[in-house]
């Protein structure tokens, strides 16, 4: 019978690995953001987030963008909130 091995790192390392899936100390606060601010706190925040996060503020972001674009190709008023 063969045996999968597991690596057994420090502490240390395990959590520095698990912040590259998802960054407990991360947090992108939508109801701060505007317009005028979005590309430096959105830097800010790639820079510090895991995968996970980064998965989830996309698909936010991508939800509003397409109410945008569906609200532009009806003729209506865009108006765009976090």
């Amino acid at each position: 019978m063969e045996y999968l091995s597991f690596p057994n790192f420090p502490t240390q390392k395990q959590e520095e690995i698990t912040k590259l899936y998802h960054n407990l100390n991360i947090n992108l606060d939508y109801k701060k953001l505007t317009l005028e601010n979005f590309n430096e706190v959105d830097n800010i925040f790639c820079e510090n987030a895991g995968i996970y996060d980064l998965d989830k503020s996309i698909k936010y972001i991508k939800r509003i963008l397409n109410s945008n674009i569906e609200k532009i190709i009806n003729d209506e008023n865009v108006n765009i909130n976090f």
